[in-house]
This record gives C-alpha cells, sequence and structure tokens, in this order.
C-alpha cells in the first residue's frame, strides 16, 4: 500500500494519552488523511462512529478490550489488531 491510497481517509482516532494522540493524528494527517478526534473516550468514539462516515478507526488496545462488544455491536463495525486474527 502506498500513502496516494490513504489520501482522504477519513479515521478515527480513539486514544486516552494525550501525546500518542497527537502523534498518531500528526502522522495520519501527514499521509492525507483525514482524522476524525482524538476522543478519549469510547463512548465518544460510539458517537462519532454512528454519526461520521469513516474509512477506518484505531483504537487504544485496553478501551478496545474493555468494551469490544459494544464496538460490535455497530452496523458495519470491523476490526484488525496487529498480531492477532479475527476480532
Amino acid at each position: 500500500m502506498t500513502t496516494d491510497n490513504l489520501a482522504g481517509c477519513r479515521i478515527l482516532v480513539v486514544e486516552d494519552e494525550m501525546l500518542i494522540a497527537v502523534m498518531i493524528e500528526e502522522t495520519l494527517q501527514d499521509l492525507g488523511c483525514v482524522v476524525v478526534g482524538p476522543v478519549a473516550r469510547l463512548d465518544a468514539a460510539l458517537r462519532l462512529a454512528r454519526d461520521e462516515v469513516l474509512d477506518a478507526a484505531i483504537l487504544n488496545r485496553v478501551q478496545f478490550e474493555i468494551r469490544r462488544f459494544r464496538i460490535r455491536s455497530l452496523p458495519s463495525a470491523r476490526a484488525w489488531k496487529t498480531g492477532t486474527t479475527g476480532f
């Protein structure tokens, strides 16, 4: 995949550590992505996921594991985690 493939992609960022969130946001913007968020709370992320058009999301793993069932309840939810298979 080239960075051209990412240009214009709308990516939701869910991260409660501000420094990490800013680093992710800046990296995605450098790649041409449109960043939705970042947000620190999963309830805010779920609201954005329902209300916004998104191409992908980057989730804090701890929050993802705690609330996995809530994310799966979204109509078009799909997730990829590094080093694992499945949801």
